[in-house]
């Protein structure tokens, strides 16, 4: 992602048909534990396909792209670096 490049608010991995042949992994119950952070939707989305995509080991263009999408929503994540 070029620097000043932010992502679109309406774009989820989801909707996205490039997409479509990965299940993305939502965290489950016990992990949003008793309190749960709130994040927004576009947050849910790409970290729950990156989840899926770092649990398939997938190395590929559209890998890397969501990874600097999610770096993007939060670039704190020490596993995205």
């Amino acid at each position: 992602m070029a620097d000043g490049e932010e992502l679109s608010s309406s774009a989820l991995y989801r909707d996205n048909p490039e997409w479509a042949d990965v299940k993305a992994i939502y965290p489950t119950k016990e992990e949003d534990g008793a309190v749960r952070i709130a994040v927004s939707e576009q947050f849910r989305d790409a970290f729950a396909y990156f989840r899926a995509v770092l649990a398939s080991g997938e190395k590929s263009p559209r890998a890397f792209k969501l990874t600097e999408d999610c770096i993007q929503l939060n670039p704190a994540n020490y596993t995205l670096w």
